[in-house]
């Protein structure tokens, strides 16, 4: 699966469904009605919601449980929106989690977010607002964020016996990662943050 598309009409005859190969049914969280400001967002302006619950798991899973609320890329990468009985779900990977939350009302703080497999999640150090000659940079001529101190780390990779490699990166290592990977995200605490895997991770300092 890629990008998201127009969602897949379940016919509707069908009630319900049972994802298979690796893959877990998500219920999004509702997309927001208003900015962080409280100002009334259009519909076809709202966010498409990035947390969502998990209702079922399909065989071959191992990262996520039923219940659990997870995250994932806002560009919907490895996503399948389907809609069944008038209700509008997610199919996908769990491989394509970005990592977990204690609940679906902390999509918004990214500081919670456990990793899955070999992902990290790392605390983005701030940027340059100004230019070496004292210049205040507009944000399109900033320097895109590249380094960071690792806040968490997920269990690694999954072999074929089902075991998780550990990786290389640990939490607290400062680390510099390569500038186009992952997404930032905002916690509660108004810091940035990525979610990367290790090996978008180009040394430790």
């Amino acid at each position: 699966m890629a990008g998201r598309g127009e969602a897949v009409a379940i016919p509707s005859r069908f009630t319900q469904m049972k994802p298979e190969g690796g893959r877990i049914l998500v219920k999004p969280q509702e997309a927001a009605a208003t900015t962080r400001g409280g100002l009334l967002l259009p519909s076809d302006a709202a966010p498409r919601p990035t947390c969502g619950c998990v209702l079922s798991v399909g065989g071959g899973t191992s990262a996520v449980k039923d219940g659990q609320a997870v995250i994932y890329s806002k560009f919907g990468l490895g996503c399948l929106d389907v809609e069944l009985q008038g209700e509008s779900y997610l199919l996908m990977r769990e491989q394509d989690v970005m990592g977990t939350l204690p609940n679906v009302e902390d999509a918004d703080d990214a500081s919670k977010i456990e990793p899955t497999f070999d992902r990290v999640l790392v605390k983005v150090d701030p940027v340059s607002e100004t230019s070496s000659g004292g210049l205040v940079l507009p944000e399109s001529a900033k320097e895109k964020p590249s380094a960071g101190t690792v806040v968490r780390a997920g269990p690694g990779k999954e072999d074929e016996d089902g075991e998780f490699k550990p990786i290389n990166v640990a939490q607290g290592d400062r680390v510099m990662y390569f500038k186009y990977a992952g997404e930032i995200l905002t916690g509660a605490d108004g810091e940035d943050y990525v979610v990367v895997r290790e090996r978008d991770v180009l040394c430790k300092f």
